[in-house]
């Protein structure tokens, strides 16, 4: 008995020690994950604005007098912002999903664990039972073997 507990302890252990390494594992990946993005993000952004002040300070009287160049590349420089910000609506989109998913894993590894810990319990009830019965049943026989004896030099 006392060694089918210590298995659930050790059982127990184990499992939220690697409940929680996951935990730990999981929000390292997401914080670099999230740094990589914001990271790349910013970079693109800020050669982004150095390529436009460049622009407008060298080349603002040859080529783009006419106009339709330079509002191509505005237009393009919006169309990368937005997909970077849509980007990163996905990214957060995605890590509420992954969230979610662990949450599940979560509490499906803690009810696998509460019926694990309710069925040694019963076990427990049970061998406690038998050795209740044992116990009474070896007693008897002691009293019998006693009674015999007590007889037996009478």
């Amino acid at each position: 008995m006392q060694k089918s507990k210590e298995v659930a302890e050790q059982a127990k252990g184990e499992v939220q020690a690697k409940l929680e390494h996951l935990q730990v594992q999981l929000a390292l990946g997401k914080a670099d994950a999230r740094d990589s993005v914001e990271e790349q993000r910013s970079k693109i952004l800020k050669a982004l604005r150095e390529f436009e002040a460049v622009a407008d300070q060298k080349l603002i009287g040859a080529a783009f007098e006419a106009g339709w160049l330079w509002e191509d590349l505005v237009g393009r420089a919006s169309s990368l912002e937005a997909e970077l910000d849509a980007l990163k609506g996905r990214f957060e989109v995605e890590k509420a999903k992954q969230q979610a998913s662990l949450e599940s894993k979560k509490q499906e590894l803690l009810a696998k664990l509460e019926t694990f810990k309710s069925q040694l319990k019963e076990k427990r009830k049970v061998a406690q039972a038998k050795a209740d019965t044992f116990e009474g049943d070896m007693r008897e026989g002691l009293d019998q073997i006693k009674t015999a004896f007590k007889r037996l030099f009478e």
